[in-house]
């Protein structure tokens, strides 16, 4: 039977919530889960995670680039999320270490979901300089 109304909402918020708990213990192989095969993960900017990342392996090659330049600092801290029956939005801050010292991102991110899963996410950072700056 087909989620519905609330319980739709409810596992919406819990697909993005598991999502950031997974990335924060490194358990790729059970985030992966949560997304459709065709996942595809929009980030803007000029930096080495600046592309349209199609499909699980794409997305993770990517997280794990952005944990490899700040040698696995890279921290991610939610700070409040919306759900509706077919999109949910996390408000984010993160944290790492680079060669220029602590650097910090905030941003909200948008997810799309089809069939109970993360099926496309886009990534609108605050302040798009401080997020090339780092990570590059």
């Amino acid at each position: 039977m087909a989620r519905t109304g609330n319980d739709k909402r409810a596992h919406h918020e819990e697909l993005i919530r598991r999502t950031y708990e997974l990335f924060s213990t490194d358990d790729a192989h059970s985030m992966a889960e949560l997304w459709s095969d065709d996942i595809v993960w929009h980030i803007g900017g000029s930096n080495l995670a600046t592309g349209d990342h199609i499909g699980v392996d794409a997305i993770l090659g990517m997280m794990g680039d952005v944990m490899a330049v700040t040698q696995g600092t890279f921290q991610v801290e939610i700070k409040d999320i919306a759900v509706s029956d077919d999109h949910g939005y996390s408000l984010h801050k993160a944290t790492a270490m680079t060669d220029s010292g602590v650097a910090e991102f905030w941003a909200v991110i948008s997810f799309r979901f089809a069939e109970g899963k993360i099926c496309e996410i886009w990534n609108f950072a605050f302040d798009q300089a401080v997020d090339d700056a780092a990570l590059t």
